[in-house]
């Protein structure tokens, strides 16, 4: 049986490596939580409403972001 928590943890972690945002940046923009990662890394499983969040903000960030490398991180996707 697939563990989809793991999966979706090794999801955010690939995307971490690309972006080089660290896990508590990427927690408050992605979901307005800077534990987030730490917590799904320790077990959390985050509801499914949450992943799509996570996943769509992802998906937001590398399609703005380009292979022209990294903006100005006050107008990145998912920033208040």
């Amino acid at each position: 049986m697939r563990n989809l928590t793991k999966e979706f943890e090794r999801h955010m972690t690939a995307f971490l490596r690309r972006t080089g945002l660290s896990p508590t940046e990427f927690g408050e923009r992605a979901v307005g939580d800077r534990k987030f990662v730490g917590d799904v890394r320790r077990g959390r499983s985050p509801r499914l409403a949450t992943v799509d969040r996570v996943l769509a903000f992802m998906e937001t960030y590398e399609d703005t972001r380009g292979s022209d490398g990294p903006r100005d991180p006050k107008t990145e996707p998912g920033r208040r």
